[in-house]
């Protein structure tokens, strides 16, 4: 990247503040706080029909509209223009992408808390044991890429055959438990690796692809921000379904707050640290299964992506930079 030769315009700091979407940029924060909060307090710190939850996801909706009213009529550089989603590949791939990041962030969230509860497993440890996903991930990144030319269908290929791949692996992660071989971990892992190393890149591709040149810049950093919205609300609909799972499968003479503490739940007695674990492994596994239709919901969205002509990367890079 440092030796790329890019265009540069030059421009007065202040014309560059000028430029700046404040109205549009405050109100997707909140839009992403009101949506993200009821969804973590649900069914843990309030009750799903309490007045706080039901009156943030309330204001999330108006919001959401008065963002739209505002980013159509009245902002002057818009920073989600919408004429962009008038193209059915650029939508696909955006929903695509929101459901990907909430399978895959849940993952990384939750995916160390099995090994450090259910095995033992310190925090480093239970970290590198992610590191199948990663490497699938990298090197399919790297294969897809350098294959699409060649495949047919093109990048449509991989990120179907990349969807379906996810879709499985979330399948056999819900099946986690206690007695799961560590070969079985690495398979189940490196599907899903291989699965997001195959779609995700495409899809950048992809919605490039769908898009005027003059748009490249917005169109791509929408899709990184589509993933990483989606990520968090993941994050957060696994929360408040790990917490749910926890109070609903514990026994009634152990203290919630001791599940707090997994070193302390290793030192106990049996039969109750065995059955501390199922509680973990029940836990996880909805976990997990959430996953599941999320994942569906990508490759459902991916099967309307549509063949364009692939973008030229110097060009892109140009008009990224533009």
């Amino acid at each position: 990247m440092f030796f790329l030769r890019l265009p540069f315009k030059l421009t007065s700091f202040r014309e560059k503040l000028a430029r700046i979407d404040y109205l549009g940029s405050t109100l997707i924060i909140m839009i992403v706080v009101a949506i993200l909060l009821p969804t973590s307090w649900g069914g843990t710190t309030y009750a799903w029909n309490s007045a706080p939850v039901i009156s943030l996801y309330c204001t999330a909706v108006v919001l959401i509209a008065i963002f739209i009213f505002i980013e159509l009529r009245i902002a002057a550089e818009p920073i989600v223009p919408g004429h962009i989603f008038k193209s059915i590949t650029v939508c696909a791939v955006y929903i695509t992408n929101f459901f990907t990041g909430a399978a895959f962030f849940s993952i990384i969230f939750y995916g160390p808390l099995y090994y450090q509860a259910i095995h033992g497993q310190s925090a480093t440890n239970s970290g590198l044991k992610l590191l199948p996903l990663m490497l699938g991930l990298v090197v399919f990144s790297m294969l897809s890429g350098a294959a699409v030319t060649k495949v047919p269908g093109g990048y449509r290929t991989f990120i179907w055959l990349g969807t379906m791949l996810v879709v499985v692996g979330e399948g056999l992660l819900s099946t986690f438990n206690q007695h799961t071989s560590g070969v079985a971990q690495i398979f189940y892992l490196l599907i899903i690796g291989i699965g997001l190393g195959c779609e995700l890149q495409m899809c950048l591709l992809a919605v490039q692809s769908a898009s005027a040149k003059e748009d490249m810049a917005i169109v791509t950093g929408l899709a990184g921000f589509f993933q990483s919205i989606g990520g968090g609300i993941g994050v957060a609909v696994a929360s408040a379904i790990f917490s749910n799972g926890i109070k609903s499968h514990l026994l009634k003479e152990v203290s919630p707050e001791l599940l707090n503490r997994i070193s302390d739940v290793m030192i106990l007695p049996e039969p109750v640290y065995s059955q501390i674990i199922q509680v973990y492994v029940l836990s996880l596994q909805s976990v997990f299964r959430a996953n599941i239709p999320f994942a569906g919901i990508a490759f459902v969205s991916s099967l309307f992506i549509r063949k364009h002509e692939l973008v030229d990367l110097k060009e892109s890079q140009q008009h990224m930079a533009a």
